[in-house]
């Protein structure tokens, strides 16, 4: 409910037409959302630069996790409260399990989706070849 009621006061008629902006404000406008930016970029910089981000993608949850969530609570105090030492102090409490649940969502979810559908998305498993039957 808070979230909807802070989506209608930040998207404007301009925001509207325009729906990336749309789409990243929907996004950062509620914890849920945070984790599943947060889990996206990370398989993101997974697919772009693999030997890099792979060992480092905990790291990266974390970090962008608080980059995101403090950005937010910047750009958004009509979501997320106002700027005072209690509020920003729940936040980041609150910013720890948004990124322990985006680690395990991108552990749990993208790892499970990429070995199911395998070459057709870039970085996910092969695919094991058709063993063709042999007849007696």
């Amino acid at each position: 409910m808070l979230t909807m009621l802070g989506l209608t006061m930040l998207l404007s008629e301009e925001a509207k037409a325009d729906a990336i902006k749309e789409m990243v404000v929907t996004l950062l406008a509620s914890y849920g959302g945070i984790a599943l930016a947060v889990s996206l970029l990370v398989e993101f910089l997974k697919m772009l630069f693999k030997d890099w981000a792979k060992p480092k993608a905990p790291v990266l949850s974390i970090l962008m996790t608080f980059f995101l969530g403090a950005a937010s609570k910047v750009l958004m105090p009509e979501v997320y409260g106002l700027h005072n030492f209690k509020a920003w102090t729940l936040h980041v409490v609150i910013l720890v399990f948004v990124a322990v649940f985006a680690a395990l969502f991108h552990d749990k979810f993208w790892n499970v989706v990429k070995g199911k559908l395998g070459a057709i998305i870039p970085g996910g498993a092969p695919i094991p070849p058709v063993e063709e039957e042999k007849k007696p």
